[in-house]
C-alpha cells in the first residue's frame, strides 16, 4: 500500500472515520478480485452438494435478497448475471458511489462480467450487465431488524454476517414474513472472535459471554451453531447446519465453565459452517 494510503488510513481509525474510502478500496486485493463472488458461491455450493445432496440455487428470474453485502454488492453481480430479476442488499454503510466511480465500474463489474462469462458463456454484453446490475440493485441502508422490508424474496444469502446480527431471533422472524413459501437461504457464518492473530477464537472462551460483551462489545453475537439453527427454527425456517472450518488446534488456553457446560468441543472449535434450508 502506498504511503500516502497508509497514512489515511492511519487517520481514519484514529477519527473513527467509518465512510468508504474510495481509494482504499481501490487497492484492497480482498474486495476488487473479480474471481471473489463465483469462487466463494461455488465452493460452497460444491461442499454443499457433496455432504448435503445440494441442489444449486436457480437465480433466473428470482428475487434476492442479501444481508450485509459489503462496499461491492457482494453476490449480487454474481445473481444479476445468472438471471436474477431483481437483487436487494441490507447494508447499513453501503456508498453508491461505487457505481459511478468508473474505476469501479470498469475495473471490478467489468472484469466480473468477463470472468462469468468465460465461465457460464456470455449472456449479455458488458454494457447491459452493467446496466443491470445498476438497475436491478436496491440498497437498504438499515441493519436487519430496522429495514422494513415491503418485498418477498425467493433466494436469500450472506457470507460471514449472521454472527453479527442482534437481536438475533427477532430479526430471524422479520427476515422469515420477508421470504415467499419455499424460499431458499444459504449463509456462511464465521464463529471466531473476529480479532487479530493465529487464534480463531481469541479471549472468547477464556471467560463468560457477558463478560466478553462488555469488554469488546457486540461486535459478535457469540451464539453458536446449535443457538442459530434453534431461533431460525423458532422464526420458521427449515434450517439445517454443516460444519466447513474445524479448529481446534489454535486454541490452548481455558474454557470458561459457561461454554464448557453448554457446548460440546465439536461446536466450540466449529470456526465456520453453513446454515442453510427453506423459508
Amino acid at each position: 500500500m502506498p504511503p500516502s494510503l497508509i497514512s489515511r488510513k492511519i487517520l481514519r481509525r484514529i477519527t473513527g472515520d467509518q465512510s468508504l474510502d474510495m481509494e482504499e478500496l481501490l487497492t484492497s486485493s480482498k474486495h476488487m478480485r473479480p474471481q471473489k463472488p463465483f469462487d466463494f458461491f461455488n465452493r460452497y455450493e460444491t461442499i454443499l452438494a457433496r455432504t448435503d445432496n445440494w441442489v444449486s440455487m436457480d437465480f433466473e428470474g428470482k428475487r434476492v435478497l442479501e444481508i450485509g453485502c459489503g462496499p461491492l454488492l457482494g453476490f449480487g453481480p454474481l445473481a444479476i448475471f445468472r438471471g436474477a430479476a431483481e437483487y436487494t442488499a441490507i447494508e447499513p454503510g453501503f456508498d453508491e458511489q461505487v457505481l459511478l466511480d468508473e474505476r469501479i465500474v470498469e475495473g471490478y463489474f467489468g472484469n466480473i462480467h468477463q470472468d462469468l462469462s468465460a465461465i457460464y458463456g456470455e449472456r449479455n454484453n458488458k454494457a447491459k450487465f452493467i446496466c443491470g446490475v445498476k438497475d436491478k440493485t436496491s440498497i437498504i441502508r438499515k441493519y436487519l431488524l430496522e429495514a422494513n422490508i415491503e418485498k418477498q424474496f425467493d433466494i436469500v444469502i450472506s457470507n460471514s454476517c449472521l454472527e453479527h446480527i442482534s437481536p438475533f431471533i427477532e430479526s430471524m422472524r422479520m427476515l422469515h414474513r420477508s421470504c415467499v413459501p419455499g424460499a431458499r437461504f444459504l449463509h456462511l457464518v464465521d464463529f471466531g472472535s473476529h480479532q487479530p492473530g493465529a487464534n480463531p477464537f481469541q479471549n472468547i472462551y477464556s471467560t463468560d459471554r457477558d463478560s466478553f460483551i462488555a469488554k469488546y462489545g457486540l461486535h459478535i453475537n457469540l451464539l453458536r451453531p446449535t443457538d442459530i439453527v434453534k431461533a431460525m427454527h423458532e422464526a420458521g425456517f427449515h434450517t439445517y447446519f454443516t460444519k466447513y472450518g474445524y479448529s481446534p488446534d489454535y486454541y490452548n488456553g481455558p474454557v470458561h465453565e459457561y461454554w464448557s457446560s453448554r457446548y460440546d468441543e465439536s461446536e466450540l472449535f466449529t470456526k465456520t459452517g453453513f446454515v442453510f434450508g427453506e423459508a
